[in-house]
């Protein structure tokens, strides 16, 4: 038998809104728009506006809010990632960024002070660490088998941490496999340490990261 390859031409005039993320700074919602490679802006007051749509990447699958207004996507098809901010005269424009990390960003989270969002990457087998202040790739890494989505955990604090990404299932050739209960059996720490934290922890004699960024496969 012949297998059926996905085509290569996905744009259809349909829209397929893939991902939703609204900011709590701009009160916006961001929707990526997967089929159209856009990123919709919705004001979404009584009665909602849709006040932009924007020109991105293709197929972009991924998107988060960015602290102070604006959001974060990721595409499918496209390497690298897109910072979507109002100018100075208030028009939304996207600016390419991190562009040597490769298409297929499934799940992105920002840490709470903006300078770095984690991506969760099928074709990296891994979580990709991007520092947003000078747009690169600052770390890779690996979680196992096609990591998909990612969220800020709820549950686990620790001091200096910013950001925690917990993973619960990995995707196996036989399906899904949850992992293991409980917060240790199943949170892989990932450290990513900051000079400073660095700096703190060689005078105190003791190592703990600056962002705790587990695998979510």
């Amino acid at each position: 038998t012949e297998l059926d390859f996905q085509p290569t031409g996905y744009r259809d005039g349909h829209a397929r809104p893939r991902a939703l993320a609204f900011n709590d700074s701009d009160h916006l919602l961001y929707v990526a728009l997967s089929t159209a490679d856009q990123v919709a802006v919705v004001d979404p007051s009584s009665p909602a506006r849709l006040l932009t749509k924007v020109d991105v990447c293709r197929f972009p699958d991924a998107i988060a809010s960015l602290p102070g207004g604006g959001a974060l996507v990721g595409c499918r098809f496209g390497p690298g990632l897109q910072l979507l901010r109002p100018d100075a005269a208030g028009v939304f424009r996207a600016t390419p960024i991190a562009g040597d990390l490769l298409a297929g960003a499934r799940g992105l989270v920002v840490a709470r002070d903006g300078k770095v969002a984690y991506v969760a990457s099928p074709p990296l087998g891994g979580v990709a660490v991007v520092s947003l202040p000078d747009g690169r790739v600052i770390q890779t890494l690996r979680t196992g088998i096609s990591p998909r989505s990612s969220a800020p955990s709820q549950t686990f604090r620790a001091p200096g941490f910013s950001s925690v990404i917990s993973p619960r299932c990995c995707s196996t050739r036989g399906g899904w496999q949850r992992r293991s209960s409980g917060l240790w059996r199943y949170m892989r720490a990932l450290s990513i340490s900051s000079p400073a934290s660095r700096r703190a922890d060689s005078s105190s004699g003791r190592r703990s990261p600056a962002n705790l960024a587990p695998a979510c496969c």
